[in-house]
């Protein structure tokens, strides 16, 4: 059930919504706290023609009404005894109403809610099970969170308490919105659109619908996502689900916006709720391996980590950069013996840098730091060399350019690779996703240019097939389709 809110200063102007919102959503809230006045014989009508949750939000609860005390207790009364079909009753001022209601409209769904919006942080299950010593049909909590881990524990606790509705409100508190089915609970609040939410973190009715498949979602979808920071770039929701639904793959794709402390009681908390997969980005890559428990067989040495599969409670990975680079660069023919310059020393060089040096390419790395260079340079047995010496690298000093670094990712005129070091037939690739400046040089120098793009596809594809089992090649062809 997809519960849509609707605040308006008139009820005509809340009917002009309902329609819309009805061709997707299950219910509508009125917000009965945003009415300059509310009639009781129009909601009536309304509430006889639609399916209507009524919700007369408190000014302590985020309500924007005047409402005295009194007056919201006396229309909250005539509003039970309209019966309506859905009705919000709030626990710390309220609850003392159930016996009412129960008396005079026994067929009401009632959920009993609580919100707690600013201050120190609450323990939601200990204040659920205060509001269960009370019989509603549904208990709502939402706690505004800045954290991917309180949105959760949230879903552990739908999972464990099925009347509950948990919401971590804010933007990272999204996935307890989008993931409540896969977790026992189907009932979801979403916004009509972004810039008519009501509540922060809520999500779009069209993007619950089209892009989350929201009304397919159950316990047996798998949860798949990307972990990492920042993620506005990432395609992978776009492109997976949009593919798990033209295939009609009972899975799901979210951003996990996370920091690095949050790792450590991410992964447990993942593996509680059963996570199928993760993609792992900028600035996991290699903080991830310590939580990893087994590794891909030609991967063991490996640091940087970009793809994990979670089997029996254990977590394995393995890094689909370095061979979806190869694949990609072998196009063009064997890799073996080729000078591939890397610039950057980051996670996504750690991993293309392992696998092209197992497939015999001479790697020379360079970084803006250049012990860290060095250092991955040491790790592979490979070469490097002083980033002041960029400028100078010559035509025969390499064969295939990768720049693995974020600089063109916020400003696309930005580039640590001059142009006059670009030459006719040389292979560049750029792993940021934007057409950045260096690939705009590549191109006018007649390099064979690969942007972010053709990087993550060729990533992706090979992810697909370890969480999917659809050929690589398939997934790709698939992939390119939603650039």
């Amino acid at each position: 059930m997809i519960i849509v809110p609707v605040g308006e200063n008139t009820l005509s102007d809340c009917r002009k919504h309902i329609p819309k919102i009805l061709k997707k959503a299950d219910v509508v809230e009125l917000r009965l706290d945003f009415l300059d006045d509310i009639s009781i014989p129009k909601i009536e009508k309304l509430i006889c023609t639609y399916p209507i949750l009524l919700t007369l939000r408190s000014k302590a609860e985020g309500g924007k009404g005047a409402q005295t005390v009194a007056n919201r207790r006396k229309v909250l009364k005539e509003i039970i005894d309209l019966k309506p079909a859905y009705l919000d009753l709030e626990f710390e001022r309220d609850k003392d109403l159930l016996s009412y209601a129960k008396s005079k409209s026994p067929k009401t769904s009632i959920i009993l809610s609580f919100h707690k919006f600013k201050g120190a942080s609450i323990d939601v299950e200990k204040k659920l099970k205060q509001m269960k010593k009370v019989k509603a049909w549904k208990y709502k909590v939402a706690c505004f969170s800045t954290s991917v881990i309180d949105a959760m524990k949230m879903l552990l606790l739908m999972k464990r308490y099925k009347d509950f509705i948990g919401i971590s409100m804010g933007n990272r508190g999204y996935i307890s919105r989008v993931l409540a089915p896969v977790y026992n609970q189907p009932i979801t609040y979403a916004c009509l659109n972004e810039c008519d939410s009501l509540a922060s973190g809520q999500v779009a009715l069209d993007t619950m619908v089209d892009l989350y498949r929201y009304p397919k979602l159950s316990s047996s979808t798998k949860v798949l996502g990307i972990i990492g920071t920042p993620l506005s770039q990432s395609p992978g929701q776009r492109v997976y689900n949009s593919i798990f639904a033209q295939n009609d793959i009972d899975s799901i794709y979210l951003n996990f916006e996370l920091e690095s402390e949050e790792l450590k009681d991410f992964i447990p908390l993942a593996k509680k709720l059963k996570f199928y997969g993760l993609s792992v980005t900028i600035p996991h890559k290699e903080t991830i391996a310590s939580f990893v428990d087994q590794k891909d067989s030609m991967q063991k040495d490996l640091l940087s980590l970009n793809s994990l599969q979670f089997k029996k409670n254990k977590v394995f990975a393995i890094n689909t950069d370095g061979l979806g680079s190869l694949s990609l660069l072998e196009q063009h023919g064997d890799v073996k013996n080729k000078k591939i310059l890397i610039v950057g020393a980051g996670g996504t060089a750690h991993g293309l840098g392992f696998v092209l040096n197992q497939a015999g390419a001479k790697v020379t790395f360079m970084n803006r730091t250049d012990v860290k260079a060095k250092n991955l340079a040491n790790m592979f047995h490979a070469k490097w060399r002083s980033f002041g010496e960029l400028k100078k690298i010559k035509k025969n000093d390499y064969d295939i350019l990768i720049h693995t670094t974020s600089v063109g990712m916020k400003d696309k005129t930005e580039s640590l690779v001059p142009s006059d070091i670009l030459y006719p037939g040389k292979i560049v690739l750029d792993v940021v996703f934007n057409d950045t400046k260096l690939i705009q040089s590549a191109k006018e120098k007649k390099c064979v240019a690969y942007n972010g793009v053709d990087f993550w596809v060729d990533q992706a594809a090979l992810q697909f097939r370890l969480w999917h089992g659809l050929e690589a090649s398939a997934a790709k062809e698939k992939m390119k389709k939603k650039f």
